[in-house]
């Protein structure tokens, strides 16, 4: 089994009851299952006392303790961090943690895949778009919705769009011809760029103007 459960010793002496309560309980004692137990060294798990080391560590895990710095809990059962992980609350066993991850009820390699959809894909080829997968060589991710991109052009996203950022400006998530468009501020004027240019949220004829 692969549970990593520390075996702690259940306490058995209890201090005074009256009526089957805890009775004059100081700030030192926790009240478990009707008897009063040492709070720096009791955890009480569903009505049930463990000892252990010390309290400050040890959480309840369900109806177990668990070390909270080599332990996680998972579906009220404790494992280990170092050879385990939680997936839809499922223990799988795992030897390098730090380099895996939970996609969905799968394990993946957090460094060579991405998670898409509860599912794993190579991270070199692929990129998710609103949980969806896709090629990163000829598509483009614009506002959730996956778009075709030409590899040999230079896409990018303008709002829901993809526009061409070599002959296209974005302005105001609307696409325009960059030869004869200006982008002031998110303030689209039709203008030839070799003759004006931006002042603010306006244009300017650079050839008699001053911004």
């Amino acid at each position: 089994m692969f549970l990593i459960i520390n075996i702690l010793i259940l306490l058995s002496v209890s201090s005074d009851l009256t009526n089957g309560q805890c009775t004059g309980l100081t700030d030192e004692q926790i009240c478990c299952n009707n008897a009063a137990y040492a709070k720096e060294t009791t955890v009480c798990c569903n009505n049930i006392p463990y000892q252990n080391y010390n309290a400050t560590i040890f959480s309840c895990c369900g109806s177990y303790p668990y070390d909270q710095n080599s332990q996680t809990c998972c579906n009220n059962i404790p494992y280990s961090k170092a050879s385990y992980l939680c997936c839809d609350n499922q223990i799988q066993y795992n030897t390098d943690p730090t380099s895996f991850g939970c996609c969905g009820s799968n394990q993946y390699n957090v460094n060579s895949q991405i998670c898409c959809d509860n599912f794993p894909f190579p991270r070199a080829s692929t990129l998710c778009c609103s949980d969806s997968p896709y090629p990163r060589s000829s598509f483009i991710c614009c506002n959730n919705t996956i778009q075709y991109a030409n590899p040999s052009a230079n896409f990018d996203c303008c709002g829901s769009s993809k526009y061409n950022v070599n002959d296209q400006i974005c302005c105001n998530n609307t696409a325009y011809p960059k030869q004869t468009h200006l982008c002031c501020e998110s303030n689209e004027y039709q203008a030839d760029p070799t003759s004006f240019s931006c002042c603010g949220a306006s244009i300017y004829n650079i050839s008699n103007e001053t911004c």
